[in-house]
């Protein structure tokens, strides 16, 4: 009766080198052909008093988001928050897309049924210093508290993305985890993948030696 248990060890590992092979093979693919939003916001002073210093000046930003990936993007929604500023004013300047706004203060959500490949929405916003945010009195809070901060996300049934200019310990590592989670996933799936069909081969070379051993 022939000797199973080679066979068997051999066996294993090519099944799971191959089912890894799979996993990191339609990841990819799947990544290729997901939609992907990008984010620009660019911030001047729509005031026209030149004193920086005033916290009455208004400040408006050109908010931009483009699917520059291969499919589109479903179930969009933007939100636009100005953390020390309120939303007087806001326009598209350019879209592709039927969109619907609300708005409340300081925040400002855009929501798209789907963002089509190659296409984009821009938004332009005029905020004004918020009055119950700091103290009129204090003018060198004035400037601190009334920086154009800005935090603008896209969500979707795809994915997700943001971008701030506020320096925030939890942004950080939010953005770390979200984007290195799934690749550290993949590597460690095509290395145990390529350490499977190591094994395979390194049992039939030792296979063979006894072989020839044997003879």
């Amino acid at each position: 009766m022939a000797d199973w248990r080679p066979s068997i060890f051999q066996l294993i590992p090519t099944l799971i080198g191959s089912g890894l092979t799979l996993f990191v093979f339609n990841n990819l693919v799947a990544d290729i052909n997901q939609p992907h939003v990008f984010l620009d916001v660019q911030q001047y002073n729509a005031s026209t008093n030149s004193n920086k210093s005033d916290y009455n000046s208004q400040i408006q930003f050109h908010n931009v988001a483009i699917n520059d990936g291969r499919s589109s993007a479903t179930n969009l929604r933007l939100s636009i928050s100005y953390p020390n500023y309120n939303i007087t004013n806001y326009r598209t300047s350019f879209q592709s897309e039927n969109i619907t706004f609300s708005q409340l203060n300081s925040t400002l959500v855009v929501e798209l049924k789907r963002l089509s490949s190659g296409s984009a929405v821009a938004i332009d916003t005029t905020g004004k210093c918020n009055d119950n945010y700091i103290s009129p009195a204090l003018a060198s809070a004035t400037v601190q508290n009334c920086a154009p901060n800005y935090v603008v996300t896209a969500s979707y049934d795809q994915g997700s993305a943001f971008k701030s200019n506020i320096e925030s310990p939890v942004l950080t590592a939010s953005t770390f985890i979200n984007a290195h989670i799934k690749n550290q996933v993949i590597i460690l799936a095509t290395t145990f993948a390529i350490a499977s069909f190591a094994i395979v081969l390194s049992l039939k070379r030792i296979r063979r030696f006894k072989q020839r051993l044997e003879l």
